[in-house]
């Protein structure tokens, strides 16, 4: 990215301090496209060789497509607390944390999330639910627009990761003089890697 002299001299677009904050906004952006494109792919991982998302063999996956709702939610939940660890004998009994769809369900999910007195008792949507940390994000979209997933808190299991080379969590930017153009030219870069650790933390309806 480059900032002719001119403009540095006249700082119309104040290009030297919004710099590394639009970097910086770049960087989350792009880790936020790799998690969900590995979502989205459902690849293959793991001790059995099997996609992380698969009906029979993980139960991870919902047989049928569905929008969020009290009854397609609470299938998933009791999908990831009869998750069995790798020897098949012990109940994990995994709680899931969060809720994570694309802008499609937006509505539905807020108000499902929020509604605790309904006006017919009828539609009550249990506590275990309400518990649900939604997460909205526009780049599900590009993926699809029906699917959404349940995921498991840090530290209950492993999930997904984004790993980061030598603890660096941010881009690192380099200012040169001006090649391109006749000012100052910064390069930003970023090591990072995204990877999908274990399908038990992990949930997925395809949605309508």
């Amino acid at each position: 990215f480059g900032i002719s002299r001119q403009a540095l001299i006249n700082d119309d677009l104040d290009g030297m301090a919004r710099t590394p904050q639009l970097f910086g906004a770049s960087a989350a952006r792009t880790i936020n496209k790799a998690i969900y494109s590995l979502l989205n792919s459902n690849p293959v991982t793991g001790e059995d060789g099997v996609a992380v998302f698969h009906t029979a063999t993980h139960g991870n996956l919902a047989s049928a497509g569905a929008v969020p709702s009290v009854t397609t939610l609470n299938a998933g939940l009791q999908a990831m607390r009869l998750q069995k660890n790798i020897l098949g004998k012990e109940v994990l009994n995994i709680v899931p944390r969060y809720l994570i769809a694309p802008t499609k369900h937006a509505a539905e999910i807020m108000k499902m999330l929020t509604q605790s007195t309904p006006a017919q008792t009828s539609n009550v949507v249990p506590a275990y639910i309400r518990s649900l940390t939604p997460i909205i994000d526009p780049y599900l979209d590009g993926f699809s627009a029906d699917a959404w997933y349940l995921a498991a808190a840090a530290g209950s299991i492993d999930t997904l990761a984004a790993v980061f080379l030598n603890g660096i969590q941010k881009p690192q930017i380099l200012r040169l003089d001006g090649t391109a153009v006749l000012g100052v030219e910064w390069v930003s870069y970023f090591d990072f890697g995204a990877k999908i650790l274990e399908h038990r933390g992990l949930y997925k309806n395809p949605g309508v």
